[in-house]
Protein backbone atom coordinates (compact mmCIF):
# COMPACT_ATOMS: atom_id res chain seq x y z
CA UNK A 1 0.00 0.00 0.00
CA UNK A 2 1.36 3.52 -0.24
CA UNK A 3 0.36 5.49 2.23
CA UNK A 4 0.53 9.32 0.05
CA UNK A 5 0.05 11.21 3.76
CA UNK A 6 3.10 9.84 5.08
CA UNK A 7 4.96 10.91 1.46
CA UNK A 8 2.75 14.36 1.62
CA UNK A 9 4.73 14.94 5.41
CA UNK A 10 7.90 13.95 4.30
CA UNK A 11 7.67 16.38 1.17
CA UNK A 12 7.17 19.47 3.67
CA UNK A 13 10.17 20.99 3.13
CA UNK A 14 9.31 21.69 -0.49
CA UNK A 15 6.60 23.48 0.49
CA UNK A 16 7.47 27.10 -0.52
CA UNK A 17 8.37 29.03 2.32
CA UNK A 18 6.32 32.29 1.11
CA UNK A 19 3.40 30.67 1.35
CA UNK A 20 1.18 31.48 4.41
CA UNK A 21 -0.59 28.32 4.73
CA UNK A 22 2.16 25.64 4.81
CA UNK A 23 -0.36 22.98 6.59
CA UNK A 24 0.15 19.60 4.78
CA UNK A 25 -2.87 18.52 2.37
CA UNK A 26 -4.61 15.13 3.31
CA UNK A 27 -4.73 12.65 1.12
CA UNK A 28 -8.29 11.16 0.89
CA UNK A 29 -9.00 7.48 0.09
CA UNK A 30 -12.04 5.97 -2.47
CA UNK A 31 -12.91 2.16 -1.30
CA UNK A 32 -13.81 0.00 -4.05
CA UNK A 33 -17.23 -1.23 -3.99
CA UNK A 34 -18.40 -4.17 -1.91
CA UNK A 35 -20.43 -7.02 -3.39
CA UNK A 36 -23.73 -5.44 -1.99
CA UNK A 37 -25.23 -3.97 -5.73
CA UNK A 38 -24.17 -7.34 -7.58
CA UNK A 39 -26.06 -9.80 -5.51
CA UNK A 40 -28.61 -8.26 -3.38
CA UNK A 41 -31.67 -7.57 -5.55
CA UNK A 42 -34.50 -6.45 -4.07
CA UNK A 43 -35.13 -3.25 -5.25
CA UNK A 44 -34.44 -3.93 -8.49
CA UNK A 45 -37.21 -6.45 -8.41
CA UNK A 46 -39.83 -4.24 -6.65
CA UNK A 47 -39.25 -1.96 -9.22
CA UNK A 48 -39.77 -3.66 -12.00
CA UNK A 49 -42.99 -4.97 -10.42
CA UNK A 50 -45.71 -4.41 -13.14
CA UNK A 51 -48.89 -4.12 -10.76
CA UNK A 52 -51.27 -5.48 -14.03
CA UNK A 53 -49.47 -8.68 -14.85
CA UNK A 54 -48.94 -9.55 -11.19
CA UNK A 55 -52.15 -8.98 -9.52
CA UNK A 56 -54.27 -12.61 -10.46
CA UNK A 57 -51.33 -14.35 -11.71
CA UNK A 58 -51.03 -17.58 -10.12
CA UNK A 59 -47.48 -19.35 -8.60
CA UNK A 60 -45.32 -21.10 -10.96
CA UNK A 61 -42.74 -21.78 -8.98
CA UNK A 62 -41.75 -24.77 -7.83
CA UNK A 63 -40.54 -24.26 -4.20
CA UNK A 64 -42.97 -26.92 -2.88
CA UNK A 65 -39.80 -29.44 -4.21
CA UNK A 66 -36.95 -27.61 -2.24
CA UNK A 67 -35.75 -28.85 0.42
CA UNK A 68 -35.38 -25.32 1.52
CA UNK A 69 -38.96 -24.51 1.23
CA UNK A 70 -40.65 -22.96 4.32
CA UNK A 71 -43.50 -25.07 6.36
CA UNK A 72 -44.82 -21.60 7.28
CA UNK A 73 -45.12 -19.75 3.63
CA UNK A 74 -44.76 -23.22 1.48
CA UNK A 75 -42.19 -21.17 -0.25
CA UNK A 76 -38.35 -20.45 -0.19
CA UNK A 77 -38.07 -18.59 2.28
CA UNK A 78 -34.29 -19.15 3.50
CA UNK A 79 -31.06 -18.07 5.32
CA UNK A 80 -29.15 -21.54 4.14
CA UNK A 81 -26.69 -20.53 1.79
CA UNK A 82 -26.67 -23.94 0.77
CA UNK A 83 -29.22 -23.33 -1.55
CA UNK A 84 -26.46 -22.42 -4.01
CA UNK A 85 -24.99 -25.00 -5.73
CA UNK A 86 -21.53 -22.90 -7.19
CA UNK A 87 -19.37 -23.23 -4.31
CA UNK A 88 -17.02 -20.11 -5.04
CA UNK A 89 -20.81 -18.12 -4.96
CA UNK A 90 -21.61 -19.83 -2.06
CA UNK A 91 -18.66 -18.76 -0.19
CA UNK A 92 -18.62 -15.45 -1.47
CA UNK A 93 -21.88 -14.41 -0.37
CA UNK A 94 -21.53 -16.29 3.24
CA UNK A 95 -19.30 -13.05 3.68
CA UNK A 96 -21.87 -11.19 3.36
CA UNK A 97 -23.06 -7.93 1.29
CA UNK A 98 -20.80 -5.50 2.73
CA UNK A 99 -17.11 -7.58 1.54
CA UNK A 100 -15.13 -6.01 -1.32
CA UNK A 101 -13.36 -8.65 -3.57
CA UNK A 102 -9.52 -7.97 -3.94
CA UNK A 103 -8.19 -6.67 -7.11
CA UNK A 104 -5.41 -6.74 -9.12
CA UNK A 105 -3.43 -3.78 -8.23
CA UNK A 106 -3.04 -1.49 -11.25
CA UNK A 107 -0.26 0.55 -10.61
CA UNK A 108 -0.39 2.85 -13.55
CA UNK A 109 -3.82 3.83 -12.72
CA UNK A 110 -2.66 4.65 -9.03
CA UNK A 111 0.03 6.68 -9.83
CA UNK A 112 -2.27 8.58 -12.64
CA UNK A 113 -4.95 8.62 -9.61
CA UNK A 114 -2.35 10.37 -7.28
CA UNK A 115 -0.67 12.24 -9.84
CA UNK A 116 -4.01 13.67 -10.68
CA UNK A 117 -5.07 14.59 -7.15
CA UNK A 118 -2.18 16.54 -6.60
CA UNK A 119 -2.34 18.36 -9.63
CA UNK A 120 -5.71 19.74 -8.35
CA UNK A 121 -4.26 20.55 -5.29
CA UNK A 122 -1.63 22.56 -7.07
CA UNK A 123 -4.34 24.72 -8.85
CA UNK A 124 -6.49 25.14 -5.77
CA UNK A 125 -4.15 25.73 -3.47
CA UNK A 126 -1.67 28.02 -5.54
CA UNK A 127 -5.17 30.00 -6.45
CA UNK A 128 -5.32 30.05 -2.56
CA UNK A 129 -1.69 31.82 -1.89
CA UNK A 130 -2.63 33.64 -5.02
CA UNK A 131 0.82 32.91 -6.52
CA UNK A 132 1.21 30.96 -10.08
CA UNK A 133 0.73 27.47 -9.74
CA UNK A 134 4.24 26.70 -10.87
CA UNK A 135 5.99 27.49 -7.71
CA UNK A 136 4.31 24.00 -6.35
CA UNK A 137 6.11 21.73 -8.99
CA UNK A 138 8.61 21.21 -6.82
CA UNK A 139 6.39 19.61 -4.32
CA UNK A 140 5.23 17.84 -6.70
CA UNK A 141 8.17 16.61 -8.14
CA UNK A 142 9.60 15.54 -5.37
CA UNK A 143 6.34 13.68 -3.89
CA UNK A 144 5.88 11.90 -7.61
CA UNK A 145 9.52 10.48 -7.06
CA UNK A 146 8.30 8.79 -4.06
CA UNK A 147 5.58 7.69 -5.10
CA UNK A 148 7.56 5.97 -8.16
CA UNK A 149 9.97 4.50 -5.92
CA UNK A 150 7.20 3.15 -3.88
CA UNK A 151 5.12 1.66 -6.42
CA UNK A 152 8.36 -0.24 -7.49
CA UNK A 153 8.89 -1.48 -4.11
CA UNK A 154 5.45 -3.02 -4.31
CA UNK A 155 5.95 -3.84 -8.01
CA UNK A 156 9.16 -6.12 -6.71
CA UNK A 157 7.61 -7.93 -4.21
CA UNK A 158 6.03 -11.60 -4.94
CA UNK A 159 2.00 -11.11 -5.45
CA UNK A 160 -0.57 -14.02 -5.11
CA UNK A 161 -2.69 -14.49 -8.29
CA UNK A 162 -6.22 -12.33 -7.67
CA UNK A 163 -9.08 -14.22 -9.07
CA UNK A 164 -12.38 -11.87 -8.82
CA UNK A 165 -15.09 -14.73 -8.30
CA UNK A 166 -18.03 -12.35 -9.87
CA UNK A 167 -15.97 -11.90 -12.93
CA UNK A 168 -15.79 -15.83 -13.17
CA UNK A 169 -18.27 -17.09 -16.67
CA UNK A 170 -19.90 -19.81 -14.47
CA UNK A 171 -20.27 -17.78 -11.23
CA UNK A 172 -22.33 -14.97 -13.74
CA UNK A 173 -24.25 -17.79 -15.06
CA UNK A 174 -25.60 -18.87 -11.81
CA UNK A 175 -26.13 -15.73 -10.19
CA UNK A 176 -28.06 -13.99 -12.90
CA UNK A 177 -30.13 -17.98 -13.07
CA UNK A 178 -30.42 -17.43 -9.30
CA UNK A 179 -31.84 -13.69 -9.43
CA UNK A 180 -34.56 -14.71 -11.99
CA UNK A 181 -35.78 -17.06 -9.44
CA UNK A 182 -35.43 -15.38 -6.07
CA UNK A 183 -34.77 -12.00 -4.07
CA UNK A 184 -31.94 -11.92 -2.51
CA UNK A 185 -32.05 -9.67 0.59
CA UNK A 186 -30.04 -7.85 4.14
CA UNK A 187 -31.41 -10.21 7.21
CA UNK A 188 -33.16 -7.81 8.98
CA UNK A 189 -31.14 -6.78 12.75
CA UNK A 190 -28.20 -8.69 10.61
CA UNK A 191 -27.32 -6.86 7.60
CA UNK A 192 -24.43 -8.52 6.85
CA UNK A 193 -26.58 -11.59 6.41
CA UNK A 194 -28.38 -12.83 3.49
CA UNK A 195 -31.94 -14.27 2.82
CA UNK A 196 -33.24 -15.98 0.07
CA UNK A 197 -37.02 -15.91 -1.12
CA UNK A 198 -39.16 -16.47 -3.66
CA UNK A 199 -39.45 -13.87 -6.08
CA UNK A 200 -43.17 -14.85 -7.01
CA UNK A 201 -43.54 -14.83 -3.20
CA UNK A 202 -41.65 -12.05 -2.52
CA UNK A 203 -43.59 -9.86 -5.40
CA UNK A 204 -46.94 -10.81 -4.42
CA UNK A 205 -46.02 -10.43 -0.54
CA UNK A 206 -45.17 -6.46 -1.59
CA UNK A 207 -48.02 -6.11 -3.68
CA UNK A 208 -50.70 -6.87 -0.47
Amino acid sequence: MISINEILHECNSTIPTSFKNKETPCGLYTRTKSIRSKILNYRQTIDEIKMEEWKDRPYKCNCSQSDFCDKHHEHIVTGDLNIIQDKMLRELLEKGPTYREERRMNWKAVREEIQKGLRQCKSDWAKKEDVPPVQLDEWICTIMLKVDAKIEKLKSHPTKHVKEVLKQETVIKELNQLQDKYVFVPTDKASNNISVICKEFYIKTMIK
